[in-house]
């Protein structure tokens, strides 16, 4: 017997067990006032780091309906993770948060996004700073420790930091710069062909600009 000609209470059976357990409910007054920050979520420019290894992705995702197309569109709230993603509207965070909360997903947000404070004064002892890179991550006194790549800092001050490390320059939604690395191959096209679906958390079709003037998402 194929699992397309079981009846559903037999699928559910396979899938969860003999014993279901209800692990908790949203109400609905609550379920729309969340749905309500991914508007806002969905004008969100996705910065994305290498942080961890085998860790997995733990990836949190909101759907918009298009009545005009009857489908859905994805829009990329953060994961963490080998690749952690932070949106960088704020919406996208305050969605994770609150979804970590819910009961079912338990444990401390591990390999998380985490951006560098930079472009300090280097502390005593620290070599000057290679081409490409910029110094990064303050130390107690307030001077940066080490230098390191544009694409993890906070933001940029402008454009010309990221052409200098050969990674792209995008405008968050907040009128921000932050230099975003492509995945091989793309050095040389800093388009938002080259970016696909990994710079705008409502996908590809939301992405503007030029390389020259920077990329951002279109604000809905």
């Amino acid at each position: 017997m194929s699992l397309a000609s079981l009846k559903s209470s037999d699928r559910q059976t396979r899938k969860h067990g003999t014993s279901p357990q209800l692990v908790g409910k949203v109400d609905a007054s609550t379920l729309l006032a969340k749905f309500a920050l991914v508007g806002g979520a969905r004008r969100g420019v996705l910065l994305a780091q290498s942080n961890c290894a085998d860790y997995g992705d733990a990836r949190y995702v909101a759907y918009l309906f298009d009545p005009a197309t009857s489908l859905y569109t994805p829009v990329m709230l953060g994961s963490d993770g080998d690749m952690a993603v932070l949106n960088t509207a704020p919406e996208g965070d305050q969605l994770v948060e609150w979804l970590r909360g819910l009961p079912g997903d338990t444990g401390e947000r591990a390999c998380r996004y985490q951006a560098s404070e930079c472009f300090g004064s280097l502390c005593p002892g620290v070599s000057p700073c290679e081409a490409g890179t910029v110094p990064m991550m303050p130390s107690d006194a307030g001077c940066m420790t080490y230098c390191g790549s544009a694409s993890r800092c906070e933001s940029v001050p402008d454009c010309a930091t990221c052409a200098a490390e050969g990674s792209a320059c995008v405008l968050d939604e907040r009128d921000g710069l932050h230099c975003v690395r492509w995945l091989p191959g793309c050095s040389s096209d800093m388009s938002c062909d080259c970016g696909g679906d990994g710079l705008c958390a409502s996908g590809a079709s939301s992405c503007r600009g030029t390389a020259a003037s920077g990329l951002s998402c279109a604000r809905p």
